[in-house]
């Protein structure tokens, strides 16, 4: 019995000590080597754009484009936001707050 209170009392006392090793913000690897891939590649369309060569830049930036959608792909909380959704919400918003006070005589 007193193995099994034991036993008990530890469990619970390692249960925050569990969450807090599991909740840290962890990409999968297949996306932080995408984005370690976008990076050098950002660097190699640099150096194309010094040494004047167009055709390799413009390979390179073909490349990125193909990596960025395999990415937002596979990794959909990296998306940029869309700049029409934020304003279109913000409008939104704003109607909202009017019709409540036009509603409620708050005006």
């Amino acid at each position: 019995m007193r193995f099994a209170v034991v036993l008990l009392a530890v469990l619970l006392a390692s249960a925050p000590a569990a969450a807090q090793f599991n909740s840290g913000n962890r990409l999968p690897s297949e996306c932080r080597r995408i984005m370690k891939q976008l990076i050098r590649y950002e660097g190699d369309a640099q150096m194309a754009r010094d040494r004047g060569n167009k055709l390799w830049e413009d390979a390179t930036y073909a490349h990125m484009g193909r990596l960025q959608t395999r990415l937002y792909s596979r990794c959909p909380g990296l998306e940029p936001e869309n700049e029409w959704a934020k304003f279109f919400a913000k409008i939104v918003d704003i109607a909202a707050v009017a019709a409540w006070k036009y509603i409620t005589y708050q005006y």
